[in-house]
Order: structure tokens, then sequence, then C-alpha cells
């Protein structure tokens, strides 16, 4: 049998790892695809202003305006130090396709690339850097692209997931400790310019995660001796060029945030006390080969950013046994990850669901500038990717002894049977997707909405479900062209579970409740129907549109019948009123 070609040998197993990882978030992102209109039923409302952010920056770049103006307060996920200009790394690149297939398609892509990509920066970093064996480099990136934490921010939160960069960050960070400051700082300031456009927040726990790491080093290391200034002079100097270089790029962004936006955001700012469950570490996340839909609920409602299943934490454990004394990467990473898993307990440490009333370790953390923008709970992030280097440094060194200890079993394979336990159990399922939160009729979205509205007016999205996302998703069906009225603006709750009304609207409210309750006032009073007419009239309304179809649509159809006393036409897909001749007449009849 022929041998294949050296150069063959040699990257075949870089072609083998970058397919599984393209093929392992297709798997992931699956139920994406098979429906573009389909929302994660994790946090709806997050996916649709994920949604509604690219159709925004496509709509600037149709359009060539200011893509920094007119975002919302945050992207969806938590607070971020230039709310603005968070997503534009990745939305900006993907206009074309948002403009070209949709938001749906955007979206489903931007998810797939950020898994897949994010995967084979990792494992490009670790097996040119830290491993020999492509094997262990492959194992340790697929944690950290796939990890727990990972997939519970793909539903709704992609930014959070597009971490390509942060391997490159890390490596260009390391190579400032060889000289050339210019040379190495520059090409780093770009990429911390390029993450900070995607996820300020990100960048913030590499930097305060790389902060720790590098401390851990210093006092870990062997024959350590007191730092000199002229060995951190290279590394000074390329930090500085690299910052300066970051700051030149994101000069007018950061402006735009603190002076030149006219509409004043303020960013919503965490609870302190929303940290990490004690026993969140041992759990199986939810989406998880090994987890199931009521886990979360045993402990309360909160973000899976640890849930690495016993399994992976007892791996774990025996790798820094194994290793501590051999490795100074291994001892680097645990003590790296001891302090950001302490500190995503928050103000208050949790077990089990419940408040013990012990103070948190975050609790001083959280007065802090800048550090308030931090939900502690997001500070557990941090140990995945020291997971990721542990489990690739473990496959790299540990399995040499072949010695058999009992019936046929040698240590390498008892390692081997561990870690594909703990790999195969927190291995991740499809995402969920759920196609009755954010349906598109075909009034909408092959544009026959245009034939009843005109210049100034604006379209009533009528809510179809509890997560009341339909203004969002409509809205950016068509690219932002169609105009809604202000309080259907809003953006994500906190939970990312609903959309919430901009301002006050009594009629908006009323429509809102009845979705979210699954119940109609007994009696439409004359009041109600005066505030519905006259928010009509404020709103310059043109249309009231309700998907046809959905779980709420007859209670939906009857209470807005009721309401404004006209019944409504089905056309293409969704119930329509027309209400231009209320609006003209000022008032009901």
């Amino acid at each position: 049998m022929e041998r294949r070609p050296a150069r063959v040998r040699a990257v075949l197993p870089d072609l083998t790892a970058v397919t599984l990882y393209i093929l392992l978030a297709c798997w992931v992102s699956a139920r994406f695809w098979k429906d573009l209109t389909r929302l994660t039923p994790a946090r709806p409302a997050d996916h649709a202003d994920t949604e509604w952010l690219l159709a925004h920056t496509a709509h600037a770049l149709r359009h060539l305006t200011n893509p920094l103006a007119g975002l919302p307060d945050q992207i969806p996920g938590a607070g971020a130090l230039i709310p603005q200009a968070s997503a534009l790394g990745i939305t900006l690149p993907l206009a074309p396709v948002t403009m070209w297939l949709g938001p749906g398609a955007a979206y489903a892509l931007w998810l797939t690339l950020a898994l897949a990509v994010t995967g084979v920066s990792a494992y490009w970093v670790l097996s040119r850097h830290l491993v020999r064996s492509r094997l262990a480099a492959f194992v340790g990136a697929g944690v950290f692209a796939f990890a727990p934490a990972m997939m519970w921010h793909s539903n709704g939160q992609p930014h959070f997931v597009t971490n390509f960069l942060v391997p490159l960050i890390v490596l260009g960070t390391l190579k400032l400790v060889g000289g050339r400051p210019v040379r190495h700082g520059v090409p780093l300031g770009l990429l911390l310019a390029w993450q900070a456009l995607i996820s300020t927040e990100v960048l913030l726990l590499t930097a305060l995660g790389g902060g720790v790491a590098a401390l851990c080093f210093q006092f870990q290391r062997e024959g350590r001796a007191r730092p000199s200034w002229a060995a951190a002079r290279p590394v000074v100097a390329g930090l500085a060029v690299a910052l300066g270089t970051a700051l030149v790029l994101l000069a007018y962004p950061i402006w735009y945030r603190l002076a030149g936006d006219p509409a004043h955001h303020t960013v919503r700012k965490p609870v302190a006390r929303d940290g990490e469950d004690l026993t969140a570490f041992v759990q199986f996340w939810r989406d998880s080969l090994a987890g199931n839909f009521t886990a979360a609920r045993s402990i309360g409602s909160i973000e899976q950013n640890t849930w690495f299943g016993w399994p992976a934490v007892i791996l774990a454990g025996v790798c820094v046994a194994l290793l501590w004394r051999q490795s100074l990467a291994t001892r680097v990473v645990t003590l790296t990850a001891a302090v950001f898993g302490v500190l995503s307990l928050g103000s208050v440490i949790r077990a089990n669901g419940s408040p013990t009333g012990i103070p948190g370790p975050w609790w001083p953390f959280s007065k802090l500038p800048g550090f308030d923008l931090i939900a502690p709970t997001h500070l557990a992030l941090v140990l995945t990717p020291c997971l990721a280097v542990l489990l690739a440094i473990a496959c790299d060194r540990l399995p040499k002894w072949d010695n058999e200890v009992s019936y046929g079993l040698s240590f390498r394979r008892i390692f081997v049977v561990l870690v594909a336990a703990a790999l195969v159990a927190a291995a991740p399922k499809p995402l969920q997707a759920n196609g009755n939160l954010g349906d598109l009729p075909a009034f909408i979205t092959a544009g026959t909405w245009r034939q009843y509205v005109t210049a100034g007016q604006t379209v009533v999205p009528v809510p179809s479900s509890a997560a009341a996302v339909d203004a969002r998703v409509q809205q950016a069906a068509t690219l932002l062209e169609l105009t809604l009225p202000e309080p259907y603006r809003g953006g994500a709750d906190a939970a990312g579970l609903t959309t919430a009304i901009k301002g006050r609207s009594p009629t908006a409210e009323l429509l809102r409740s009845v979705a979210q309750t699954g119940h109609a006032p007994d009696v439409i009073t004359e009041k109600m129907v005066l505030e519905a007419y006259a928010e009509l009239r404020s709103w310059n309304a043109s249309v009231l549109v309700l998907v046809a179809g959905g779980r709420l649509e007859d209670l939906m159809r009857e209470t807005v019948t009721h309401l404004i006393g006209r019944f409504p036409t089905l056309i293409d897909g969704a119930w329509v009123w027309d209400v231009r001749e209320i609006v003209k007449a000022g008032g009901p009849a």
C-alpha cells in the first residue's frame, strides 16, 4: 500500500480538526438553519434583539448612515463599556449576508462561524505553542469553543461565543516578552480594537484573566527572581504600543459613546448578588447529552456559565493532582481558575438555589468603577479557557505509562475512559429553537405592508406570544424600513425572555399583558377604547398586524377587535386591522 506524501500526513490532523469543528458547529446550530424564523426559547428576546442589530447595521450600510446611531442601550446579555459599538465587529462584516438572505440567515451564520472559528483559532495556538500532540490540542480547543458556558450563551447572545480573537490576543501578548514592541504591539492593538467592537466585556475578562495568570506565573515559576525593569521594559513598551493603536481605532466609537450620542444611553448595571451557585459547578447544563430541561429549576433560573458536570470536575482534579509538580502552566491555570471561580460566587453565596447569607468575595469589587458593569456570574467564563488548557496539557503529557494495572487495564486506557466520559457527558446537543415565537407572515416578508403605509405612518405589531418579540422580528425582517411606534422600540428585558415596552403606553401594556397571561380583560372599558384611539392617532398608525396561526391567535384577535371596534382581514398570513380611517377621523364612531 502506497504511503501518503509527508506533506499530506503533516496537514491531515489539522484538516481533520477543522472539519470536525465545522461539523460540530453545524450540529449545534442545525435547528436555526432548518427554519430561519425560529428563535431560541431560552432567551427569545435576546435572539430577536441580535437579529435587529444585524438588520440595523445592514440598514446603515445600505443608506450610508452612521451605524453607531440609534443602537440600543446594550447588546443582549449584559452591560458593555461601549454598548453602541459592541456588536459592530461582527454585524458589519455580516451586513452583505443580512441584506442578501435576511437577519435570520445572518444570525445562523454568525453562530456557526463563531463556534467553528473559535475552535480552529484555539487549536492553532495550542498545537503550535503549548502542546505537541494534535489530539491534545483538539480536545483543549473543543472544550474552549463548545463548553457548557459557550453553549448557554449561544442562546441569543452570539457575541459571547465569538471568541476566536481571544487565543490570538493571549499569544500576541506573550510575544511582547521577546522585544520588538512596535512589530508585536501594532498587531496586538488591531486585535484588541476588533475584540472591543465585538464584546468589550469579553475583552475585559480576557485582560483580567491574563493579569491574574501573569501574577500566578510570577509567583509559581521556579527560582523566581525579583522582577527587574530591564525584563519588564519590552512588555510595557509593547503594551503601550498596542493600547495606543487600539485607542486610535476606537477613538470615534468612544467619543460617540461619551459625548456624541444624542440619546445619552445608560448601561444597565448587573446585580452583584447574582453569582454562580456552589452546586452549579458539578451540574450538567441543559442542552448537554447528560442534561435535561429541568436541571436549572432545582437551583433557580441562573446563567449556566459553569455546569461542567461532575465527571469533568473529577477529571480536572485528577489532572491537577498529577501535573501540579511537573507543569508550571498547570499551576498557573489552576490558580487563575480558583480566583475567578471564587469571585464568580457574587456578593452573596448561594447553595442549591438558596442564598446562604454569607457575604461573597465579589462585594467589594462590585463597588469599583468599571467592575460594576460586569455580572459576577460572567467571571466564571474564565474557567472555560483554564479547563481547556489544563486538559490539553494533560492529554499531551499524562498517558505515558502503559504498564498493566489489572484485568488488562493500563493507566493510559483508564485516562482515556475518564476523558471520554467527561467530554461525552458534557457534549452539546442541537440548540433548541421555537417556530412559534418569531413567525414572519408574508405580509411582512413579501412587502405587502408597503401598500398600507405611507411616509410618516407606523405599523403596530400585536404580540403573538408571551415573549412579545413581534415588533423586533418584523422590523428586522424589513431591514428597519418598517417604522414602529415609540413604545414598540424597546429591547429585551434583563432575563432576555420578553421585549420591554419603551416608556408608558396603556394600549401596548394591555396587549402585552393579555399575551403574557393568556387572559383578556372581562370587559373592554370605554377608557381603554379612548386611550387606544388616542395612541393610534399619536403614533400615526396605519395598520395593526397579528401573525396568524399562533397559539394566542384567537385570544389576541378578539381582544384587538373589541378594543378598536373593527374586524380584521386575513392578508398573506397575517390578521390586519386597517386603522387609517380611525386615525383620520380622530375618534371612535
